[in-house]
């Protein structure tokens, strides 16, 4: 694969958003979660349908009011029906969230389905002390194009959603960072940052290096623009997260959770061939679709189609030392020693080259000349260090 750019904005590439149209039967994923209703139960728009385990992971909820047409391991299917049954509500009981602040309000949060890590929190949902909360105003990848049209057309939930954060985190400061060009604003006392706006610096190491001059600071956090908007709307409507905002190969939408990645892929005109990939996520960084009928959920951000040809398939192949990954890497760490180690499960040794800096950027893996799956080589890494990691601490 060869970006034609690397830029993260550009005002003559902007779309409107696209309002994508419900279906008539949504599957709700789940990963994790445990299902409050069973097959045949009539819910409310807005409806809890599982809670997750983890008090750090977003609940599940109903896009619509309907009835519940299965229940499996991985989605709650629910047939939509407006009209309600015996006359009773058709949505879910709104929660004021303007009345609630720090571990209520991360409570609140969760059960409204989002994840309190996403929010700012740690994984032990508290805020550190005395936080400097940085709100990553840049499109996370090039071909991602919502995040100027956000600023734009939903201020007033990007407010609401500074407010929410503020209640949440008690941060004693809140910067915004924008791509330089950019007018756009928020209310309140920000300090506004301008960077270039060219990948990878919207990654959340580089942004907050960028509020802060520092690189992984202590008691500072990044929020994604797509975090902040979900957090507003749900300030503003008292519901849960029930859309998520997606580029589509070159446009905008506004989607609602559990709709399938095919419906889609149809609305944006796309046919995907044999040999064809689609990637969710960016095109740097996404992951291949295996099940085009896959559901969206909240945390989606964008979907595109690379057609059979257009990049060189990543393979097992042996390094030949060229060195670009390490060139490339905004970390400056040894990508071709660590990705040698992690081969062969040698995560000892990956630690000790520095891979948990990895900023997850896929940079190695896009200019490797041997195309070895560089950037999956860093994820294991990174993960089976933290695993085992958690297992000392335990211990």
């Amino acid at each position: 694969m060869r970006l034609s750019s690397f830029k993260l904005t550009d005002p003559a590439e902007a779309q409107p958003f696209v309002q994508v149209p419900e279906p008539e039967e949504f599957n709700v994923p789940l990963s994790g979660h445990k299902a409050l209703v069973k097959k045949g139960d009539r819910v409310r728009q807005g409806d809890r349908l599982a809670e997750h385990s983890n008090a750090a992971k977003g609940d599940a909820h109903s896009p619509v009011c309907g009835l519940v047409t299965a229940v499996t391991a991985t989605a709650v299917s629910v047939k939509k029906d407006e009209a309600g049954q015996d006359g009773q509500s058709t949505q879910a009981e709104l929660i004021a969230l303007a009345d609630l602040k720090g571990p209520e309000l991360a409570a609140a949060l969760k059960k409204l389905g989002f994840d309190l890590e996403d929010c700012g929190l740690c994984a032990c949902g508290k805020a550190a002390d005395g936080l400097h909360l940085v709100i990553n105003g840049l499109n996370p990848e090039p071909g991602i194009l919502w995040a100027d049209g956000l600023l734009s057309g939903y201020a007033q939930a990007l407010n609401a959603g500074v407010d929410l954060l503020r209640r949440l985190l008690q941060p004693s400061k809140v910067s915004l960072v924008l791509p330089e060009g950019s007018d756009r604003k928020l209310d309140g006392d920000l300090n506004v940052i301008k960077v270039k706006a060219v990948y990878p610096n919207s990654l959340d190491d580089l942004v907050i290096k960028a509020a802060t001059g520092k690189e992984r600071p202590e008691g500072v956090c990044a929020v994604s623009l797509h975090t902040l908007w979900r957090c507003g709307m749900a300030a503003l409507s008292g519901l849960p997260s029930l859309h998520t905002v997606m580029t589509v190969q070159d446009k905008n939408y506004i989607v609602p959770v559990g709709v399938s990645l095919r419906s889609l892929l149809e609305l944006a005109g796309i046919t995907a061939q044999e040999g064809d990939f689609v990637i969710l996520g960016g095109q740097l960084r996404g992951s291949a679709v295996s099940n085009p009928d896959q559901p969206v959920a909240a945390r989606h951000f964008g979907l595109f189609h690379v057609l059979q040809g257009k990049f060189a398939r990543a393979k097992e192949n042996p390094c030949i030392n060229c060195g670009l990954c390490v060139q490339y890497c905004p970390s400056h760490i040894m990508v071709n020693i660590i990705s040698r180690h992690a081969e062969f499960q040698r995560y000892d040794e990956c630690k000790g080259y520095s891979a948990l800096s990895c900023m997850d950027c896929g940079l190695c893996g896009y200019y490797c000349i041997a195309r070895r799956p560089l950037l999956q080589y860093m994820r294991e890494a990174t993960r089976m260090i933290k695993l085992n990691d958690a297992e000392i601490t335990k211990a």
